[in-house]
């Protein structure tokens, strides 16, 4: 007598969609069955949700890259001081932001060789894929949506950007009229 004659036979007497949870066993060997096969848990099934190693480590790249974001910042905020200040006369003061700016390009110079790169943004035309504007000046003799001011230096990681530039925009009269 074949499976089909069996009277426990739930596969004949629910359709397909509706199978009770006893037909998920193993204890056959026809199709159906096989079908309703749970997947096993094994060690190697959780390794392959995971992402490969390679992503893995960017991922972790641009997390550290985005925690070290106001540190950098911190040291533009301070150059930034200092010219508005005009604190270089000081022969105390120079050697102190001379060591500073050496400091903060060996910082930058090994982010680099990691990665991560500054969006350079004065003087070029605005991109709202890297810049957020932040403001805009009139100014007669610069085209319209040059970047004037870096506010906020950008980053990116590869071809990825963590931090849009925040940036001053010129804004020319003479060009909106035309």
């Amino acid at each position: 007598m074949g499976w089909w004659k069996e009277a426990a036979n739930f596969k004949e007497e629910f359709p397909i969609e509706n199978l009770p949870m006893e037909t998920f066993s193993d204890k056959r060997g026809d199709a159906l069955a096989l079908l309703y096969k749970r997947p096993e848990a094994s060690p190697d099934a959780a390794k392959t949700r995971r992402l490969p190693p390679s992503l893995q480590i960017d991922r972790r790249k641009e997390e550290f890259f985005s925690r070290i974001l106001p540190i950098l910042d911190g040291f533009d905020n301070i150059f930034r001081y200092v010219e508005r200040s005009n604190l270089e006369g000081n022969e105390t003061v120079s050697n102190w932001l001379k060591t500073l700016e050496s400091l903060y390009r060996r910082l930058l110079s090994a982010l680099e060789k990691e990665g991560l790169s500054a969006i350079e943004s004065e003087g070029m035309s605005l991109d709202l894929s890297l810049h957020e504007v932040i403001d805009t000046r009139e100014q007669p003799g610069v085209p319209n949506n040059t970047v004037l001011e870096e506010v906020v230096r950008g980053y990116r990681f590869g071809r990825r950007v963590l931090r849009d530039a925040k940036v001053i925009v010129a804004k020319n009269p003479a060009a909106l009229e035309e």
